[in-house]
């Protein structure tokens, strides 16, 4: 009888301490949602911007990106006469990324996963976070091709187009960018209501900004099947390109009609740190060595050219549309960066993409 007696008392306290955590989970949650409900209008006039008051989100997204790549390479075909010069143009394309996927969270902060549709070109992560006075977004993308287009032009010539070509090997290219900025007119102007759909601008508003960019690419081709390749580009077989960008800009909520929102940010920057790595490779194409198709690159040297100061520029627009509990949602991002290599050459990388969404709010 005491035996069970105990085993009773064991199981109350158990239960009674499962309780208490179940508890104390509850009202953690509700802290952390009153929390949220309240900074989502905390310090904001309230005659331009509001909070839903169906806190939570679920939202289907389709997105489309795209990576354009353009390498120049510099020779020199007679040193004595100045001018007398050879460019060997590069251009690599990937084929547009199309990807869908569910989005879930409370107050614009959540989790969602997407998947790749159709012919898949690499990946693609991002993460991002929207305050009321801030946003930040990372973007990671990778890819691989064969193909590219390759053009000449001598000294002051027009450019000679060539043929589509492919590489026995792909060239591998990885990009990461990484922005934050900071709004300066939080009371009237919501850049959640127009990347995150958790406030709604009810009047048109617009503020001064301020954010950084960091934009870090590595683009690879230093295979042995690719010694031919190597050699065009002056032995350059990879190049790492590093910037950091400062900037100072503008956005601006637009709401002609109830519902309607048109967001456009345009932020100017000066990319005021501009490493560029290019490694160095000596090709042998001798029929005398025995290898696999008779091509070698090894490994010579790294070269750094540090640029000067220059310009680039961030770009979104946002359209949303609101209607009882449900949203629809379109904004798309360029971003073009500029590098170069000194004597080796020089080149652009340009990416965009384009979110559209559908949601409902509960």
């Amino acid at each position: 009888m005491r035996k069970r007696q105990c085993v009773l008392v064991v199981f109350c306290m158990m239960g009674m301490t499962m309780w208490a955590q179940v508890g104390w989970l509850v009202k953690a949650v509700k802290s952390v949602g009153t929390f949220l409900d309240s900074a989502a209008v905390k310090g904001v006039d309230p005659h331009y911007i509001t909070a839903p008051k169906q806190p939570w989100q679920l939202i289907a997204r389709y997105n489309m990106d795209r990576i354009d790549v353009t390498m120049h390479s510099n020779y020199d075909l007679d040193e004595s006469i100045p001018g007398l010069d050879f460019e060997l143009i590069s251009n690599l394309r990937t084929n547009t990324s199309n990807r869908v996927g569910l989005w879930l969270g409370y107050r614009g902060y959540g989790i969602g996963y997407s998947t790749e549709v159709g012919k898949g070109t690499g990946t693609f992560f991002t993460v991002s976070a929207t305050g009321g006075c801030y946003g930040v977004n990372l973007r990671m993308r990778t890819f691989a091709t064969r193909e590219l287009d390759m053009t000449m032009k001598i000294g002051d010539e027009l450019p000679i187009d060539g043929d589509k070509g492919e590489l026995p090997d792909p060239i591998r290219i990885r990009s990461l960018m990484i922005d934050g900025f900071y709004f300066f007119n939080k009371k009237h102007f919501s850049y959640m209501a127009a990347y995150d759909q958790s406030a709604i601008q009810i009047r048109s508003a617009g503020s001064l900004m301020v954010g950084a960019m960091w934009h870090h690419s590595t683009i690879r081709y230093e295979s042995d099947r690719n010694a031919a390749y190597v050699s065009l580009m002056r032995e350059v077989g990879t190049i790492k390109v590093r910037q950091g960008s400062l900037g100072v800009g503008y956005a601006y909520n637009w709401v002609p009609f109830k519902g309607f929102l048109a967001n456009a940010t345009v932020m100017p920057m000066l990319t005021v740190y501009n490493c560029q790595k290019s490694e160095l490779y000596d090709t042998y194409m001798d029929e005398d060595i025995d290898i696999k198709d008779n091509d070698q690159v090894i490994y010579r040297e790294s070269v750094y050219h540090h640029s000067p100061v220059s310009f680039t520029y961030y770009a979104r627009v946002s359209l949303t549309y609101n209607w009882n509990r449900f949203f629809v949602n379109a904004y798309g991002q360029l971003n073009r960066f500029n590098y170069d290599n000194g004597e080796d050459g020089h080149g652009r990388i340009k990416d965009w993409f384009v979110n559209t969404s559908v949601g409902v709010r509960f």
